[in-house]
């Protein structure tokens, strides 16, 4: 990164101060007092370079799609389909919950058990009825609970020999193991995987292990963005999931601290103002004959004679 030109700029923010807040408590709009101008030879850039998080969100909600479970028996005509109540749950709080409603909904009065192995990092359920009654686990949908519980897109069935285990690692967080800050301010400098286009992201915080507490971003080494504008009067500012959704903070206030920096353009950038002045004299050369040529006969008489006569007083 080039060298700074002057001193950076700091900016806190606190989401209850910001315009127009969303209904999640993730995103609003920030009016500068003052306009943020950098000079023609200079760039902007901006750092996130600490942050509070309250860690107020569900792991598991309807807003994010991820708590159906689909089971069927022996002698049910199609799926059950559980709805798994809104919350944020580790894997005991989580395979309680499943095992009351399997219980509550089975067929054949079936009595289930889920087992988790801190070593394997897996999830084992039965049920006390394998002798006679299958029962069928439907993760083939996208809305399921089934990264929580550690299973692949699929259908994994409980017979008298076998008990469904599974396949991959669990993850309580469901894939959402980190925070996105976003700004509609011009950023051309980030690619997302996810789409392999230009995003607006300028910062991933990751998630700690802090369930309804706050949890501090305060990195050595804050990544450091060029903007594509060299002028700011307002911006606005998201906490995103991967996929670009908000984050349901449910009315917890979040903090940043931003830093825009006045760094000299690159030099391939650079204004070569010499060649600027050149063409602007150019120019007034080329608009000077222009005008000549449009001069009557008498007129250029005229400025003859002036010329002469001014050549002859020197």
């Amino acid at each position: 990164m080039t060298e700074l030109t002057r001193n950076p700029l700091i900016i806190a923010v606190r989401s209850r101060d910001l315009d127009n807040l969303n209904e999640y408590g993730s995103s609003g709009n920030m009016n500068l007092f003052q306009q943020i101008q950098a000079d023609l030879d200079e760039i902007l850039t901006i750092q996130v370079i600490t942050a509070i998080i309250p860690n107020s969100w569900n792991n598991l909600s309807s807003l994010l799609k991820n708590n159906k479970l689909r089971f069927g028996e022996t002698n049910d005509n199609a799926d059950k389909v559980l709805t798994i109540p809104d919350g944020n749950y580790n894997i005991d709080e989580l395979m309680t919950e499943v095992k009351k409603q399997l219980d509550a909904n089975s067929t054949n009065n079936c009595t289930y058990t889920l087992t988790y192995s801190d070593i394997t990092n897996a999830v084992s359920i039965t049920h006390n009825k394998t002798s006679t009654i299958q029962t069928t686990f439907n993760f083939l949908g996208n809305d399921t609970i089934r990264r929580f519980l550690g299973f692949t897109q699929g259908e994994f069935t409980v017979t008298s020999s076998d008990i469904v285990k599974s396949d991959r690692s669990i993850d309580i967080s469901d894939t959402n193991n980190c925070l996105f800050v976003r700004s509609d301010l011009n950023n051309q400098k980030v690619v997302e995987s996810s789409s392999t286009k230009p995003s607006n992201i300028i910062c991933c915080i990751p998630i700690p292990l802090s369930r309804n507490s706050f949890f501090v971003y305060d990195p050595m080494q804050p990544i450091e963005i060029q903007l594509g504008q060299n002028s700011i009067s307002s911006f606005n500012l998201a906490i995103t999931w991967q996929d670009s959704s908000f984050v349901d903070m449910r009315k917890g206030d979040w903090e940043l601290v931003l830093k825009i920096n006045y760094r000299r353009l690159p030099k391939s950038e650079r204004i070569n103002f010499n060649r600027i002045k050149n063409l602007e004299q150019r120019l007034a050369k080329f608009e000077q004959s222009q005008q000549s040529e449009n001069l009557t006969d008498e007129q250029k008489m005229n400025i003859r004679n002036s010329i002469k006569n001014k050549n002859i007083d020197n």
